[in-house]
């Protein structure tokens, strides 16, 4: 056993020759200096351990903040998600539009270019007064640039026609 200071400058002024009563004495002595140290001990403990459970209740909130955070982060992503999935779908519906009127219009001046352009490069008298291969590129030339015409005309008014379409369908949406 541990044996205070105390206790052993008293053992030291009695010598050997130390009664039991002494003895016993010293012994009461030394176990209350033990419980003081013990109870000092146990003080100091507690506050780490309080400590520690502090530092552990920050760390939770810490974590319970970064958990809401991310879910948050998450909604809001969906939500973009969302949104880009909207912008997309319309722009599809668009271009279909668009893909639509620049066919029609190329097939429409495919059927009716031909025609066309045999009248207006016939000559008033009805014989041929020129040179056949100019004529001939001349002709191929402005049937491609009809062809080109035609299918941008026709892709810019569905084009218009897709986002009149696509503006009613959503305020339709919209109110309910």
């Amino acid at each position: 056993m541990k044996r205070s200071k105390r206790a052993e400058d008293d053992a030291g002024d009695e010598g050997a020759e130390g009664s039991g009563e002494d003895q016993a004495l010293l012994a009461v002595l030394e176990l209350g200096e033990a419980v003081i140290d013990g109870e000092e001990g146990d003080e100091e403990d507690h506050e780490a351990r309080a400590e520690a459970a502090l530092k552990r209740v920050a760390q939770d909130e810490h974590q319970a903040r970064d958990a809401d955070e991310l879910e948050q982060a998450t909604e809001d992503d969906e939500q973009h998600s969302r949104g880009i999935y909207r912008r997309m779908a319309t722009v599809n519906k668009l271009i279909g539009w668009l893909s639509a009127g620049a066919l029609l219009g190329l097939m429409a001046a495919s059927l009716l270019a031909p025609s066309y352009l045999g009248w207006d490069n016939t000559a008033a008298s009805g014989t041929a007064l020129c040179e056949c291969s100019k004529v001939t590129r001349d002709t191929a030339s402005r049937l491609l640039g009809i062809q080109a015409e035609s299918a941008a005309i026709g892709g810019v008014l569905f084009l218009i026609v897709g986002i009149v379409l696509v503006v009613r369908a959503r305020n339709k949406a919209a109110p309910a």
